[in-house]
């Protein structure tokens, strides 16, 4: 039989080289395809941050407001308002949203994802017409998201109680096959439970507020235990069922007061 091509011969020993290389004197720590295809899109999935009193924020054309950063594909990320336009709006009367990769992963460059930008309540929204490319400094959205003044607006149904909830879904090109982490978020479980809490799923309920201006607010007394102590001794002095005042407090400042005891940890220092 014909003898293979001098060439083919090379080859093959250079392949059996480096087997026997790897095999015997090498320790492979870390793998990198180069020039590959992508092993497809991650699934869509959505963060939300919510903008309070957004009549209130700085407006001022190039004034920004930023959300707290927030896990999203293993990377963090954060939406990025500005009430009055930014400072390449077409006019003064623009509200424009972007957003932002912050991940502090070491080494990143890039990351390659597809976005949508959407109000929920006036279920205007923005989508990526392509996978485009955040860095660590770069922010991608709409300079003309919405004209401020609709915003404003009684009837555009923009603001929910004076409150702007924008969310953001995200899809992200992945170079490798995802790999599962557990989620662990006792702190945003917390928050569905107060937000939640009424007369009949709630065992507290705190009168909070003066005379004329009374809200009812209901809490769960184990949360209350873990994250509010002192709440938990006072729930403790009155029977179950029983409204437990609050006086001297404005109800909107009381319960943001009991979001932030459970969301943040404090400590003594």
């Amino acid at each position: 039989s014909a003898l293979p091509h001098p060439e083919i011969l090379s080859i093959n020993r250079y392949r059996h080289r480096i087997a026997t290389m790897t095999s015997r004197d090498t320790k492979i720590v870390a793998v990198s395809h180069v020039g590959g295809k992508d092993q497809g899109d991650s699934e869509w999935h959505t963060i939300r941050a919510v903008f309070h009193n957004f009549a209130d924020l700085p407006h001022h054309r190039g004034e920004r407001v930023d959300s707290s950063t927030m896990e999203c594909h293993g990377h963090m990320w954060a939406v990025r308002l500005y009430p009055g336009g930014h400072s390449t709006s077409k006019d003064d009367d623009q509200v424009a949203i972007f957003l932002g990769c912050v991940s502090p992963v070491k080494g990143m460059v890039e990351v390659k994802a597809n976005y949508r930008i959407r109000i929920p309540s006036s279920g205007k929204s923005f989508r990526s017409r392509q996978k485009r490319v955040f860095g660590p400094r770069k922010s991608l959205g709409w300079k003309d998201f919405a004209n401020r003044s609709e915003v404003l607006g009684d009837q555009s149904g923009f603001l929910v109680d004076g409150n702007l909830t924008v969310e953001v879904d995200i899809q992200v090109a992945q170079d490798r096959l995802p790999t599962w982490t557990p989620s662990i978020d006792v702190a945003s479980d917390w928050m569905k439970l107060l937000d939640s809490a009424t007369s009949e799923t709630a065992d507290v309920s705190f009168l909070v507020g003066g005379e004329g201006k009374e809200r009812e607010i209901h809490a769960h007394s184990l949360v209350l235990r873990a994250r509010a102590p002192d709440l938990a001794a006072l729930a403790d002095e009155y029977d179950q069922g029983t409204q437990i005042p609050i006086e001297d407090v404005d109800p909107d400042i009381f319960y943001h007061l009991l979001h932030c005891t459970l969301r943040v940890r404090w400590t003594d220092s």
